[in-house]
């Protein structure tokens, strides 16, 4: 109504939804991401299962496709990369859009 949009702060939620961490695969230990992620996993397997299904689908990664969500939903997502391989990776996010069943 206004053209105001949501800025998407951690759009990967941390790295949870990138598809790296299970909790066989967990952050190292002293990250603090690690014991958040143990609690985290178990009950967001629906969603990471559906993510997975939507990536392969898609044929994208499933950071690809959570960044497109929020674009998607009208947010401006901002992931935070550390490398420019992750950048490169979410650029991969843009240029295509989920289809209105995801």
């Amino acid at each position: 109504e206004v053209g105001c949009r949501l800025i998407s702060y951690s759009p990967l939620c941390l790295g949870l939804l990138t598809g790296k961490y299970t909790l066989d695969t967990l952050p190292r230990p002293g990250n603090p991401r690690r014991q958040l992620f143990r609690e985290l996993l178990p009950g967001a397997q629906p969603l990471l299962k559906t993510l997975e299904a939507v990536a392969a689908d898609a044929g994208k990664t499933q950071s690809q496709v959570a960044i497109n969500w929020a674009m998607c939903k009208g947010g401006v997502p901002i992931p935070g990369v550390r490398t420019v391989a992750m950048a490169e990776e979410n650029l991969g996010a843009v240029g295509w859009r989920l289809s209105n069943r995801a």
